[in-house]
């Protein structure tokens, strides 16, 4: 039976072109050739003002909080459910993640729980566009500015997505992609940071550029303790080539999604949706089920019958607060956040799916279902 994964890059002979080519002759006075287009016409394509590739999003997250001085002591608002990533970073700089609950239709960060957990420490807000979904972004950006907060964009999972007409990742003080193999352009592992502040970018140059100041005519004389979380020059030709065709790979994802949609539409399932005014780019399909009555385990055990099955499915991302490394002594009451993880999974969404490989997966899903006694 045809193995049906959760998804895989878009590679054609084009992205192998760019990249034999950048292996060629990407090396000496050419070595940041690739690196420098990538980042122009990123920057072009979503009205950025300052950008630079990253060797990962994890790393572009470090270096956008260091930028903004984030430091021990500080809080930074975040929604419960996102990759662990987003609340590691805070910690590598010595702030505290403060969790929130996430809205039940979207999956993305409840604004009315942000400002319940603003105090005297609270330094910024984390937005996550997740899975493809957007942030309510215009009630963030009023907090943002009532409280004077920082605003921090995760974009790792939405490249492409817009709010009234504006690409994710314009309104945030900074903002981070994600380019890994996952999703919906490659770099293979790779991100991008992105600020509109002169500050804050002369501030992040000289972080990651190991210490040494841009303008600084001493080639080896470093000013500060920096970080090295450079992109190589082969992957930045794969981003170049990934970045020429992203509108037609997330047309192909919207495709998959109104697919799915066509065969679950019963008034048991949730499949993404978006804020108003928004555009989602369906990263990834999710499916939640509605049903409360649900054993436990449910998500594992929907995930480990699929796989038996030579379908890949993916669990709804856990809790934070739920993780060892985590956990409060003061008791965190994230309903929704624990309720969609329990009951949700991410639906295969590579580029090639066939509408009979959807079909499929769908009516496996249903078997299970049926399976567990669940009434559809």
């Amino acid at each position: 039976m045809k193995k049906i994964p959760i998804t895989i890059p878009y590679i054609d002979a084009r992205d192998q072109k760019k990249v034999s080519n950048a292996v060629i002759n990407g090396w000496g006075d050419k070595c940041f050739e690739n690196i420098k287009n990538f980042e122009l016409k990123f920057k072009k394509k979503y009205s950025l003002k300052y950008t630079s590739a990253t060797s990962s999003c994890t790393g572009a997250l470090h270096l956008a909080l260091m930028a903004l001085n984030i430091k021990k002591g500080d809080e930074i608002i975040l929604p419960d459910t996102t990759w662990v990533s987003c609340a590691n970073a805070i910690k590598y700089v010595g702030a505290k993640p403060v969790f929130v609950d996430i809205k039940e239709d979207t999956w993305c960060i409840n604004p009315f729980e942000i400002e319940k957990k603003i105090t005297k420490k609270t330094r910024a807000i984390m937005a996550v566009h997740l899975y493809g979904n957007v942030c309510d972004m215009e009630s963030i950006i009023k907090i943002k500015k009532k409280y004077k907060l920082y605003l921090i964009e995760d974009c790792a999972e939405s490249i492409g997505a817009k709010y009234k007409g504006r690409s994710v990742g314009s309104f945030g003080d900074v903002a981070v992609f994600s380019f890994h193999g996952t999703k919906t352009m490659t770099t293979g592992e790779g991100g991008m940071f992105a600020c509109k502040n002169k500050r804050i970018w002369e501030k992040y140059q000289l972080l990651h550029n190991m210490g040494k100041n841009p303008k600084e005519v001493k080639y080896f004389f470093l000013e500060v303790v920096g970080l090295k979380y450079k992109i190589s020059n082969l992957q930045a030709a794969l981003g170049e080539s990934q970045l020429e065709k992203i509108d037609h790979v997330i047309r192909m994802k919207k495709k998959i999604f109104n697919n799915y949609k066509k065969f679950l539409n019963n008034k048991l399932f949730q499949l993404n949706r978006s804020e108003k005014y928004s555009t989602s780019t369906y990263w990834m399909t999710t499916l939640s089920i509605k049903n409360l009555k649900l054993k436990k385990n449910f998500k594992e055990r929907l995930i480990k019958f699929c796989f038996k099955k030579n379908i890949h499915l993916r669990p709804f991302f856990y809790p934070l607060s739920s993780m060892p490394m985590y956990k409060s002594s003061k008791k965190i009451s994230n309903q929704i956040a624990y309720k969609l993880s329990s009951n949700s999974v991410n639906l295969p969404s590579g580029y090639n799916l066939k509408l009979k490989d959807i079909k499929r997966v769908c009516n496996t899903i249903y078997s299970f279902l049926k399976k567990e006694k669940i009434r559809l």
